[in-house]
């Protein structure tokens, strides 16, 4: 039987699923001002689903890692399942972004078996998700393994396959007879991206005692005039915030990133923008459940 939806329906599904989401503006006011919430207590002030009660029976960092995680898997293949299945490459491509983190953290025991084994997962996600044989995905991010800096060749290659995907979708083609307007996803895409990137660098410059110069970043990943403008926004956010407390600096990436981007995009009458804008949106929720859940694990 045929699940799939038509585009106007998955818009009100997409639209529906935003609006049942949690706020991330209410989620990064409260771990900014409240020191003492968790999991269980999220769950009963309404500020997060009852699916979420699970994460606090978790005794060990991995186990939550996991839960979290397959809370996002299970959102994409949902989508995966009822969108039309133009859109099942973005989609298929967008949960990248999830492994680039984890292959941040891997990045602090730098042991070459864990980074051989974070870039493997990249050819099994999308074909765990819809079928689709992607054995020779991961081999786009191979190359990282030989760069400089892992973390930023792996967000460049990153960008680079996402916007390539949804340049596809905004090209007329026998699949895709409609043009859709992927402008304003693009867009967020690259400020996205670069955020997560800047961020990193941020934390790990901060802990050096040294500072990036957002001059010298922005000539290296060139932004449109328009684009700069909000990302000298979002970085000027953090940077304040985290002047305050370092350890705060997620969450000051996600309340920032995420106002300009609501502006951006939910406003747009189109399927693509609405679901460019809740892939973010459920990235960072789920960053912020992880921080939450991570509580008990900080002194």
């Amino acid at each position: 039987m045929n699940m799939k939806l038509s585009e106007a329906a998955s818009y009100g599904y997409v639209t529906i699923l935003i609006s049942k989401s949690p706020s991330i503006e209410l989620l990064t006011d409260i771990l900014e001002h409240e020191k003492t919430i968790d999991i269980s207590t999220a769950v009963a002030r309404g500020i997060l689903p009852v699916e979420y009660t699970r994460l606090s029976r978790y005794e060990d960092v991995e186990s939550i890692d996991n839960a979290v995680y397959s809370f996002y898997l299970e959102l994409i293949r949902e989508l995966s399942k009822y969108l039309p299945n133009l859109y099942s490459r973005y989609l298929e491509t967008f949960i990248e972004i999830y492994d680039i983190d984890r292959i941040a953290i891997s990045l602090e025991t730098r042991g070459s078996k864990s980074l051989e084994y974070m870039f493997s997962r990249f050819g099994s996600i999308a074909q765990s998700l819809t079928g689709y044989r992607a054995d020779l995905l991961h081999n786009d991010y191979k190359m990282c393994l030989e760069s400089e800096s892992i973390i930023e060749c792996v967000h460049r290659v990153y960008l680079s396959r996402v916007v390539a995907v949804l340049k596809f979708l905004s090209t007329p083609s026998l699949n895709n007879i409609v043009l859709i307007d992927a402008r304003r996803s693009v867009d967020a895409l690259h400020l996205f991206v670069l955020i997560r990137l800047y961020s990193y660098l941020m934390n790990v410059q901060k802990l050096k005692k040294e500072r990036i110069v957002i001059d010298m970043f922005l000539e290296r990943y060139r932004l449109a005039r328009h684009l700069r403008d909000i990302f000298l926004r979002v970085i000027n956010g953090i940077e304040r915030g985290i002047d305050r407390d370092i350890s705060l600096l997620l969450v000051y990436e996600s309340k920032y990133i995420n106002r300009e981007l609501k502006d951006m995009l939910i406003y747009s009458p189109t399927l693509l923008d609405r679901l460019t804008y809740l892939l973010i949106e459920k990235f960072y929720e789920s960053k912020l459940v992880r921080y939450i859940a991570m509580k008990k694990y900080r002194w």
